[in-house]
């Protein structure tokens, strides 16, 4: 994972996911987990210098009902609270 945002988040990675809507579980180690659906809304690809191709998917959560908002900020908090100042 690239990035996370209460809307949504990016990821990274060699190989293009499929549009369309996914079932993702996020996860900090041992510690917490949710799981969550989000959709694909774009697709960045770049070549490396080294001949590889890098995607960058973002994606929109999918369930924007009060409790998964609710899980999502107490996440997004969570993950606030570990960054290094």
């Amino acid at each position: 994972m690239r990035d996370l945002s209460l809307g949504g988040f990016s990821v990274e990675s060699d190989e293009p996911l499929p549009p369309g809507v996914h079932i993702v579980r996020i996860h900090e180690g041992e510690r917490w987990s949710v799981t969550v659906t989000a959709e694909s809304r774009h697709r960045q690809s770049s070549d490396l210098e080294d001949g590889r191709v890098r995607h960058v998917m973002g994606f929109e959560y999918a369930d924007q009902s009060p409790d998964t908002q609710q899980t999502l900020r107490i996440l997004y908090e969570r993950l606030a609270a570990d960054e290094p100042a």
